[in-house]
Formats: C-alpha cells, structure tokens, sequence
C-alpha cells in the first residue's frame, strides 16, 4: 500500500511521466497475465477512456469490458458503442433494485 506522500509525489510528476509509468504497469500486468487474461473495465467517463486509449496504444487487441447496470445515461451507453471489442455485461438485478 502506498503512502500518502508516494501518492501526492506522483500526483506532481509530469504529464509525460504518468503515462509512462500507466504504460509500464500495463505492460507489467500483460506480461504477469497474458494478453487475454486482462481486460480493461470500460465506464465510458474519462478515466477509463484514457486508460483504454493508452492500453491499446500498446495492445491494439486489449479486451474491455463495458457494465451496463441499467442506471447509465443513455449517452454513456452510445459511447460505450463506439469502440471497438468492447464486451457489454448485463447484470441480472440492477443494483438499485432491493
């Protein structure tokens, strides 16, 4: 677990060097796993497209996977729709439902 310190000192890197290091940890899992054992967790919101869009910078046939609980913005879910070898789950209950 890292420290509050390590994290704000990544925080303040560069640009540049925080894509840098997401690649390296990429590349870390891939290799610890296999290209078809690590998926990208697609939301459609910003973080989870950039992650995507770095991965597959590397990994052009990274899979993502896309959980469409039934609560997401109709705007969301068409994003989500315009990438390519995104996986759509369905979970059998929405999570607002008791």
């Amino acid at each position: 677990m890292r420290s509050k310190e390590t994290l704000k000192q990544l925080q303040a890197l560069p640009l540049d060097m925080k894509i840098k290091i997401t690649k390296q940890r990429i590349r870390e899992c891939v290799r610890a796993n296999g290209i078809s054992g690590v998926y990208i967790s697609f939301s459609g919101g910003k973080d989870s497209t950039v992650l995507l869009h770095i991965s597959r910078e590397i990994y052009p046939e990274i899979k993502a996977v896309f959980i469409d609980t039934g609560l997401e913005f109709p705007e969301i879910r068409q994003f989500a729709r315009s990438f390519t070898d995104v996986k759509f789950i369905y979970p059998k209950k929405r999570f607002d439902v008791v």
